[in-house]
């Protein structure tokens, strides 16, 4: 039994010893990984202090960059133009002027543009801010189905693109500069704010960054630079944390670990705001900045175009999310160059003397020789010369994405007659290169560098992917050239002369659920929009029903009912506090004229003796109410703030019967007032005060369109005009009806009449056609184009042959553009406005879809839904 039991002691002692091994061994591993973590978060803290040290920047004063090396930096953000889509003269001429634009610049200036996926934050949070002040619970559903469409379409698709350009000052290189920084930077504004004016003349204005002036976090001149640092550098947070309560969390944690109050804050210097958490440069085909992965090529001195058209740089700026790409132009002095090219032309022209002419060699020596010549001639025409680089930045959030990107756009480089190097070994001086601080490392510029006359820089001009992107404007869709979501806020006059717009497309191009789409989304900002349909109004009722308007059949045999007679209290306290109480005239009297206008479209051959006792019957009629041309007499004593019992036509033909040579009036009145139009007799018993208010005009017979016609606009046009501080819109679909053959003259010139007269009320006219002959039609199309040019925006969708043709003469758009247009699926659109046309995809959530749809496939599928939901009810 001993020995068994030694046996298995000595058998069961491994297991023993091996159990203590592996808990020794488990407590070695858990003891080192706490010293790798401990040492990592130390690096990481060590790596976190020291992102200041690396960037190239030492602060930021008087608008100016500071760089660490002594030069100073100004940057500019500007607005992009529609390069790409304008005829070729006009881009001829924006060449033009961008050349002579950079023969006054200062010797080096950096272009950059910075893609990213679109921030619609800003546009988000003034959807909700109205969406807290709306009233009605059904709009405010609509508003959230508004910024779900917008997140998805901003996830999916949306990027935005901004453009910066920079100038950079040595001090060490002018002569007589005061080495006093004020001075310096003074020197820096001064230089930008003359290019600016010149940028202008081009059609690039300079953006404002919004800022707060009452905010004490920075002087705001630096807080726009900062924030352009902060945007790009900290590319990853800045989409997380807005740039201003960024530097206000800084300022509060410096604050706390100097135990002082945010109000009087220590000195904290500018790169704290921009610095990123953490820069890894180990790598050496990429960079990592808190968890953005940058991989940065160049186009190699020898991999340039030999023939590049206006604005070839186009292509790689619009390429996509995540790709940057950077522009150097450094200009040399012409003499100096003169000199290096005549040595350069004696030279080759002994070479070639003593070389083969079948060699390369001799190639080589010839094509020098006639590039020096090149310059030189343009030397005599006054062009400068010029060194160029470029380099592309790729960004993404993972290294497998980058390496995608940048394979993508090499063969896009490669597309467009280059080729992209990846700066190898070198990532960390590109990617301080292309900072916006117009600071390029010497190794990249010997690189890279291209050699060019002022005419061929010119041709480089980058800033062309234009985007419409307003966010106190409503949503209309996506750039379908480079995707950037399309904000337009067409009541905004710093940039539009008016608000009107003319819709043009063919049957099915998507007019109508466009309009409907703009309509509803106006609405939504809590303007006030009317939407007189003469044809098919019915289908805008779903629209209005969604957002709790008033949807108003206007005919003989409608129930509902607009008193012509009645007189409405203006709402004008707005236009009483601009232009004060003396402007007050007779309400009486003013309806009364518009009253006889409406007989006049009534009765077309009414007699003078006729009007003159129509006149007198009318005093008449209000008298027996109580009511005189002294306002005051307007008011029911018996309920304070109300207006009396308004007359309606009877109270009117009961009067005309009394009095002699009337008779006519009076039994021309018989049908509105006993027969079958007679819903036109009674009080108004419809929201005339409703925000979203639909007219159908559908079921007016043509000899009552004009007077139909009129009530409604009677009652459009004194809203219109009460208050000139509040936005309204009108909406006019298949106006066509209106004004094209056949149409009443009167009917006719109150639409023309809207368009003209409308903005200096406030407000927008808005129109749709398909039948583009009929709309061009009456009058010889004086209507039609009256219109037209009453309108600041066009939009044309699809087109057929024909009407693409008489499109184009109109509107003058270039070959390239009615082929896009005659080309477009539904839903598609050029947006013409200030001399710039954009195609953009409109887009409509799934309720819109379902609400606004005239396609007769997808109402049966509704229909049918709707009917499977009734009988599960039931």
């Amino acid at each position: 039994m001993k020995k068994n039991e030694k046996r298995e002691h000595r058998e069961a002692r491994p297991n023993v010893i091996t159990r203590m091994m592996q808990k020794h061994n488990t407590a070695l591993r858990e003891e080192k990984a706490d010293e790798i973590r401990e040492k990592e978060y130390l690096n990481s803290v060590k790596m976190r202090k020291s992102t200041q040290m690396t960037l190239p920047i030492e602060d930021v004063f008087n608008g100016c960059i500071i760089m660490k090396d002594g030069t100073y930096s100004k940057i500019i953000e500007l607005s992009p133009t529609n390069f790409s889509l304008k005829p070729a003269s006009e881009q001829a001429l924006i060449i033009a002027k961008f050349a002579n634009l950079l023969r006054i610049a200062p010797s080096r200036i950096h272009f950059k543009s910075v893609s990213k996926k679109a921030d619609i934050d800003k546009f988000i949070h003034t959807l909700k801010e109205e969406q807290r002040s709306e009233k009605v619970p059904k709009c405010k559903i609509v508003h959230s189905d508004q910024m779900q469409l917008i997140r998805e379409v901003s996830e999916a698709e949306s990027v935005s693109r901004r453009f910066f350009c920079i100038l950079t000052l040595d001090p060490k290189e002018e002569r007589g500069l005061t080495s006093n920084v004020y001075a310096i930077t003074q020197r820096l504004n001064s230089e930008m704010e003359n290019l600016v004016k010149q940028f202008h003349l081009i059609g690039n204005e300079a953006v404002s960054l919004e800022v707060d002036p009452n905010d004490p976090t920075q002087d705001q001149e630096d807080m726009a630079v900062i924030e352009i640092l902060y945007d790009i550098i900290c590319r990853k947070k800045s989409q997380e944390e807005s740039c201003k309560e960024h530097v206000l969390n800084v300022m509060k944690a410096y604050c706390r670990e100097a135990n002082v109050g945010i109000d009087n804050p220590p000195y904290i210097p500018a790169v704290e705001y921009f610095s990123p958490g953490y820069i890894d440069l180990s790598h050496p085909d990429y960079v990592v900045v808190d968890g953005t992965y940058y991989m940065i090529g160049y186009i190699p001195s020898n991999k340039f175009p030999m023939v590049v058209p206006s604005g070839w740089l186009s292509p790689l700026v619009e390429a996509g999310e995540g790709i940057d790409v950077d522009l150097w132009l450094e200009k040399r002095n012409k003499e100096e160059i003169s000199g290096q090219l005549n040595r350069t032309i004696r030279h080759s022209r002994v070479s070639m003397d003593t070389i083969e002419d079948t060699s390369e060699s001799y190639e080589a020596a010839t094509d020098a020789v006639t590039t020096g010549f090149y310059f030189k001639e343009g030397f005599k025409a006054g062009q400068d010369f010029y060194y160029m680089c470029i380099m592309i930045t790729i960004s993404a959030n993972s290294l497998r994405n980058a390496r995608y990107i940048y394979k993508e756009m090499a063969s896009r480089v490669v597309q467009n007659d280059m080729k992209m190097f990846l700066a190898r070994f070198h990532q960390e001086e590109a990617f301080m290169s292309t900072l916006p601080c117009g600071w390029l490392d010497n190794y990249f510029f010997q690189k890279s560098r291209q050699n060019m006359l002022t005419m061929d820089a010119a041709s480089s001009y980058m800033l062309t992917s234009y985007s419409m992107c307003d966010t106190n404007g409503i949503f209309l869709g996506v750039n379908d050239i480079n995707h950037s979501a399309t904000l337009v806020d067409i009541f905004n006059s710093d940039l539009y002369r008016n608000a009107n717009m003319a819709i043009l497309g063919s049957s099915g191009s998507g007019k109508t659920f466009t309009t409907q789409c703009m309509s509803e989304r106006l609405r939504l900002k809590q303007y006030q929009v009317f939407c007189i349909i003469p044809k098919k109004g019915v289908e805008f009722k779903p629209c209005c029903d969604a957002v709790g308007g008033q949807y108003i059949i206007v005919s003989g045999g409608s129930y509902h009912c607009i008193n012509i007679l009645e007189i409405r209290k203006p709402q004008d306290e707005n236009m009483r506090l601009l232009y004060g109480n003396d402007i007050e005239q007779s309400l009486l009297s003013q309806k009364i004229g518009s009253v006889k206008t409406f007989f006049s479209l009534l009765v077309p051959d009414i007699s003078l003796e006729e009007k003159q006792s129509l006149d007198t019957a009318l005093i008449s009629t209000y008298a027996k109410k109580g009511i005189t041309k002294n306002n005051d007499s307007l008011l029911d004593p018996n309920n304070p703030g109300k207006y009396k019992e308004m007359p309606i036509l009877e109270d009117l033909q009961n009067v005309l019967k009394e009095m002699p040579n009337m008779e006519r009036i009076e039994q021309i009145m018989e049908p509105l007032v006993h027969g079958s139009e007679s819903a036109f007799n009674g009080q108004t018993n419809v929201d005339l005060d409703n925000l979203y208010i639909v007219f159908d005009l559908d079921f007016l017979s043509k000899e009552l369109l004009p007077a139909g016609m009129y009530i409604v606009m009677d009652y459009v046009w004194d809203k219109v005009r009460e208050d000139k501080t509040m936005r309204k819109a009108i909406f006019m679909d298949e106006i066509w009806a209106l004004i094209g053959a056949g149409a009443s003259s009167v009917a006719a010139d109150f639409v023309l009449n809207i368009f003209k007269l409308i903005r200096g009320y406030g407000g927008a006219a808005i129109c749709s056609t398909q039948d583009l002959n009929d709309f061009f039609s009456y009058q010889d199309g004086a209507y039609g184009r009256g219109i037209i040019n009453a309108c600041k925006f066009k939009i044309v969708m699809g087109l057929e042959e024909e009407e693409a043709k008489r499109v184009q003469e109109t509107l003058e758009l270039d070959q390239a553009e009615i082929n896009m247009v005659k080309q477009f699926s539904k839903g598609k659109g050029l947006v013409c406005v200030n001399h710039s046309n954009v195609a953009v995809d409109f887009k409509a959530s799934d309720s819109e879809c379902e609400l606004f749809s005239t396609d007769p496939k997808i109402l049966a599928a509704i229909a049918k839904k709707r009917k499977r939901q009734r009988n599960m009810i039931v």
